[in-house]
């Protein structure tokens, strides 16, 4: 996806010139210690340049988490020192359960009061229903039946980033006026599909500007599914 790279060219030339930013290490420095991260987008800029791992920009420490080792439904990929291990699973399975049409799993990822309500608004019979409509949306997109490979957060805006949180306080707020929202990120992620059936379709997931996808259309970036991750009351939780 053009967007994706281009992001990831960004941050690479943000690294670039905050190098000449820095002073360089003597010898001894503790940068000749680090070992190069073969899940880093950006490439190690050298020995000889001390730059703090809070100064680079997103996307320069990507870990990756995989079907066979992380109990992951899909290869799911996040800068850590952003989004921790637990938020990282938290999103792929919230995917993934859309794709697999588990309702459960879908359940266990939502603030409860949160998702009664938009099950409600929705029309739906059940979370069943409500997550069958779901994966109809997604279907619609990709044109075929299908299931997710590749779950990406291709960046992540905090409370202090001048993202519009208001709508969702607000909406929490009203279902539980005595929950405690204690931290709050949004994320912007790309998919990858596989078809299920025998279409033989495959690739990126690119959203349409439309209904279907709203917070993207209202941010003017349609490149990415966008949803957010709230701790409240201090277990954290999908909304979307």
């Amino acid at each position: 996806m053009k967007s994706l790279f281009s992001k990831i060219i960004a941050a690479a030339a943000a690294v670039s010139m905050s190098a000449a930013l820095f002073s360089c290490g003597g010898e001894g420095s503790s940068s000749e210690s680090k070992e190069k991260d073969p899940n880093a987008l950006v490439e190690d800029i050298g020995d000889d340049v001390n730059v703090s791992a809070d100064d680079m920009p997103y996307g320069a420490n990507i870990t990756t988490l995989s079907k066979q080792d992380d109990g992951v439904l899909a290869t799911t990929e996040f800068d850590t020192r952003y989004i921790s291990i637990d938020e990282g699973k938290l999103f792929s399975n919230y995917f993934c359960s859309i794709a697999e049409k588990d309702s459960a799993l879908f359940e266990s990822v939502s603030y409860k009061p949160y998702l009664d309500a938009l099950v409600a608004e929705s029309g739906c019979a059940d979370i069943q229903d409500y997550v069958n409509s779901y994966y109809e949306r997604y279907k619609a997109l990709v044109g075929a039946d299908f299931k997710f490979t590749y779950v990406y957060a291709a960046d992540c805006k905090d409370a202090n980033s001048g993202f519009n949180f208001i709508p969702y306080d607000e909406k929490i707020k009203e279902l539980a006026p005595d929950a405690e929202i204690r931290t709050k990120m949004a994320l912007p992620i790309y998919l990858n599909f596989s078809a299920t059936d025998d279409s033989g379709l495959g690739g990126e997931v690119i959203p349409r500007a439309s209904y279907d996808f709203p917070l993207g259309v209202e941010l003017g970036d349609t490149d990415f599914i966008w949803i957010c991750i709230y701790n409240i009351d201090g277990n954290d939780y999908i909304i979307w």
